[in-house]
């Protein structure tokens, strides 16, 4: 019988002949219930059959996979345990932040998930960013979050829904610490301390792998630079672990221009084996820079037909009362544990996939 079927056993329930305490049944005719409700790989992933997800043998079903998980479950948590003595061993303040927040960010790729609270539209975090950047402004000078965010339309391999996001801010650094932070990190989720980053510009990834280059280009919108890098980033496997640097000025985001070349700003991403792990800025301060950044994405947004969330007013009030110049990342802890256990699919650390959720 194929696993994902749910079998019915017909009998009476007896003792003999079993060891004592153990209940057997005399079978008297077994059938299958239902269809294939969920069919199970081997490594643990889970592809849905069944339409309706709230019935009782797909329960049942998710019983059987979580026995096949349950080894990385447990390291999944060590990993996290370690992560997070990792930075209160550095002096960091670990921080919680709403769930629920009035803003939840306004990049283009960005789909929040919104719900009602007290009549008012409120956001499940896509990142705990803006309550961060206010207690840097409230004077806190080394914070992290450990935690979970949230974001529409993101299933895949390598996506979840619902994620566990680790973030962190350093007041008075720059990108290259972050960059020695993210190192130490992954050596220490992993076990490999002799793994080798190297580090490649977006301009230089762009001269290697695509047959034109951004100044050949009649127009440089954000769109269009984004699938540049896009383009990029599936070869950065090759490169084993690599940050990819000095993001076009289109795609600062939050972050810094940088002040000796214009085009550029002061963003990276880290990969390893290819996979994005993690996104990290030297942070904009301005708050008249960011609130024209914000109305622009929000331009972009209605464009685009895409939702137009609102500007989160009590951020930019934070910056404008002044916030040190600092670095913060982002980091995906899911896939970092995916890595370090040697998986290929985020369901294979994860207890409860959306689908079976």
């Amino acid at each position: 019988m194929a696993l994902g079927r749910v079998l019915r056993i017909d009998g009476e329930i007896a003792q003999l002949g079993t060891p004592a305490g153990v209940i057997s049944v005399h079978l008297d005719k077994p059938s299958i219930t239902c269809g294939d409700l969920v069919r199970f790989q081997g490594d643990g992933t889970v592809e849905l059959v069944a339409k309706n997800q709230n019935t009782q043998p797909l329960n049942q079903q998710g019983w059987w996979r979580l026995q096949q998980v349950l080894p990385n479950l447990k390291q999944r948590q060590q990993i996290i345990q370690a992560v997070r003595m990792w930075f209160l061993d550095q002096g960091f303040l670990e921080v919680d932040t709403p769930t629920l927040a009035h803003s939840p960010g306004l990049e283009v790729q960005l789909a929040a998930m919104e719900t009602q609270v007290g009549g008012q539209s409120r956001y499940l975090i896509t990142s705990p960013e803006y309550h961060m950047k206010r207690l840097l402004c409230a004077g806190v000078e080394k914070i992290f979050y450990l935690g979970r965010a949230y974001r529409d339309d993101e299933r895949g391999t390598h996506h979840l829904p619902e994620f566990t996001m680790l973030e962190w801010y350093r007041a008075g650094a720059d990108c290259k610490a972050l960059q020695a932070d993210v190192e130490a990190l992954v050596a220490l989720a992993t076990g490999n301390h002799e793994r080798r980053w190297q580090s490649m510009s977006v301009k230089s990834a762009l001269s290697r792998w695509v047959p034109h280059s951004l100044e050949d280009l009649p127009g440089q919108d954000q769109d269009t630079v984004r699938q540049l890098v896009e383009f990029v980033e599936p070869r950065l496997a090759e490169m084993g672990a690599v940050f990819l640097t000095d993001y076009p000025a289109e795609l600062a985001s939050l972050a810094r221009i940088n002040p000796n070349d214009p085009t550029l700003s002061e963003r990276f991403e880290a990969y390893v084996d290819g996979v994005e792990l993690a996104n990290g800025f030297g942070e904009l301060t301005c708050a008249k820079e960011q609130r024209e950044r914000f109305e622009q994405e929000l331009a972009e947004r209605k464009e685009l037909g895409l939702p137009e969330y609102p500007i989160d007013e009590r951020f930019l009030s934070a910056l404008d009362s002044g916030m040190p110049d600092s670095a913060g990342i982002a980091l995906g802890v899911d896939r970092l544990v995916m890595l370090a256990l040697g998986a290929t699919n985020l369901d294979q650390i994860t207890a409860f996939p959306p689908e079976i959720s």
